[in-house]
């Protein structure tokens, strides 16, 4: 992707593919599926003789980042507009499919952190029996709220803020949201490594990491 003029690039976009050296698509991340219209937020995928041909001795890796049709995974959300500028909107570390819909959880880290009573939040995807994946949020608090009655405010402001199913199944609540100075998927990754073994039972509620550890110990 590059800029012919920086004097004419749309303000947020990454430029246009350079198509003399290299072929982009915009693949749906959880089909493969190529997304050839406009407006429509996909993986960024890239081929062409200028991409690296893989990881260096180690096959596996090389494996999982290319497909059968030789495009490089890049991991990055982009759409593209109408003239062909991209613009890049995340990471695919940041889209889970929850219910058979896709959900952005960068949506819901700015609905949570947008609300007084929260320092920061950071939401990562965690298994749920009923709809595969659902959003797990950990949360700052910067008030003197009760876990009881922050679980109530949240869900009630992100009902509000977005649509119902988004809202997240499960907080955390701590002192520090996992972070690192790297990717955000290192984040997740800690998160997650966190959550281990935590299964999402109570399809149509919300709750707390603490009681959800309670009940799988078998305390009620």
């Amino acid at each position: 992707i590059y800029y012919r003029d920086e004097a004419d690039v749309p303000r947020g976009s990454s430029g246009k593919p350079n198509r003399q050296f290299c072929e982009v698509q915009l693949q749906d991340p959880f089909t493969g599926e190529e997304l050839v219209g406009n407006d429509v937020e996909g993986e960024v995928c890239i081929r062409g003789d200028v991409i690296t041909p893989g990881y260096y001795n180690d096959p596996k890796r090389t494996a999982e980042a290319f497909d059968a049709n030789g495009f490089l995974h890049t991991r990055d959300l982009a759409y593209r507009d109408a003239d062909g500028w991209y613009y890049i909107r995340g990471r695919t570390d940041d889209m889970i499919m929850t219910g058979g819909e896709k959900l952005s959880l960068l949506e819901i880290d700015e609905i949570l952190r947008s609300h007084p009573r929260v320092a920061d939040a950071a939401c990562v995807g965690v298994a749920h029996e009923r709809f595969g994946e659902a959003v797990a949020a950990f949360v700052v608090l910067s008030g003197g709220l009760t876990e009881d009655d922050a679980v109530a405010i949240l869900n009630s402001y992100c009902i509000e803020k977005t649509e119902r199913w988004k809202r997240p199944r499960l907080y955390c609540f701590t002192d520090q949201v996992p972070r690192t100075v790297a990717k955000r998927s290192k984040m997740q990754g800690e998160m997650r490594r966190q959550l281990e073994g935590i299964l999402v039972r109570d399809s149509d509620g919300v709750t707390t990491l603490a009681k959800l550890r309670l009940r799988q110990a078998g305390h009620g």
